[in-house]
């Protein structure tokens, strides 16, 4: 049988044995050693060390995930910004502004003015009125429209920020055990 000789790693002593062996364990030392062999040389680790670098590889694999996960979410984050014309931007949230409801304001002020000079004149309702009551329908409804999509906007980026959340918290449980 062929032997091979190498010297331990951690104390240098010359090992010698079969051909094929992955791991031996120092006589001198007990260190205990990977064979590691190429076509034209042998060579011993310390399995202890390969095993140290084999967790801090997956450490850094799992740091890497978390932060490729972080940079998805601020990229999907952007998606959601709500962008005003002088560049200003923001997240949907539970506060509906003010001037989501100036449609509807508007539109009832028009109908109630509009109704009100009809019935108080005692005229019939007739072409400028009818177009003046459905101007004012039909701006209420923009504003309610303006005001629903809104919420909607709102709920989708509650339930991407909890998806995202709930990816950070098990990648985190992940990491620390």
């Amino acid at each position: 049988m062929e032997t091979v000789s190498v010297c331990c790693d951690s104390c240098g002593a010359s090992l010698e044995f079969p051909n094929g062996v992955s791991f031996v364990t120092c006589n001198y030392c007990k260190s205990k050693l990977k064979v590691k062999q190429t076509s034209s040389t042998s060579y011993t680790e310390i399995v202890e060390e390969v095993r140290a670098m084999s967790e801090d590889v997956e450490s850094l694999k799992k740091e890497s995930r978390l932060e490729r996960l972080d940079r998805e979410w601020e990229s999907q984050k952007e998606l959601f910004m709500i962008k005003k014309k002088n560049g200003f931007s923001y997240l949907p949230t539970d506060v509906v502004s003010f001037s989501q409801f100036i449609p509807v304001l508007f539109g009832g002020l028009i109908g109630f003015v509009t109704l009100s000079i009809v019935l108080l004149s005692g005229n019939k309702v007739e072409g400028v009125t009818i177009f003046m009551l459905i101007l004012s329908v039909l701006t209420i409804l923009f504003g309610l429209f303006l005001i629903q999509n809104r919420y909607k906007m709102k709920n989708l980026y509650l339930k991407a920020e909890l998806r995202y959340k709930d990816s950070r918290r098990k990648l985190l449980k992940e990491m620390n055990s």
